[in-house]
């Protein structure tokens, strides 16, 4: 593979992050999940070409060019990180706010435990 299979697929990794990010951002979290499996062949498909270009020495122009995806690439992948911790937080707080609300609020059938022994046992115990 040369330095062009290594842009391309990073292209293509990037227009993925920015698809995926703009999902993200607007909570459009089931669309975003929809992609994950895209997502990883992307990630795959760009490392294999980075692996095969090995340690090729890019003319000035590649190298420019792998310089900027590499910038563009650092760029979507922070802001992809940023995207799913807040994405992780609200499910964390919508799970939380669903525990809260499935907790008992009253008595129910029975009264609450007082850990305190009824007086008629202690009379029992005494004697």
């Amino acid at each position: 593979m040369t330095c062009l299979a290594v842009v391309e697929a990073g292209l293509a990794l990037a227009n993925l992050l920015v698809e995926e990010n703009r999902l993200l951002a607007t909570v459009d979290y089931a669309a975003a999940g929809g992609l994950a499996a895209v997502k990883q062949q992307a990630v795959e498909r760009f490392l294999a070409a980075r692996q095969a270009a090995g340690n090729v020495t890019a003319a000035p122009a590649d190298a420019a060019a792998l310089r900027r995806l590499s910038e563009r690439l650092a760029e979507l992948g922070s802001a992809n990180r940023a995207l799913l911790e807040r994405a992780l937080s609200a499910q964390a707080r919508l799970i939380d706010c669903i525990a809260a609300a499935a907790r008992p609020t009253g008595p129910g059938y029975a009264p609450p435990p007082t850990h305190e022994r009824p007086t008629a046992f202690t009379l029992n115990a005494r004697a």
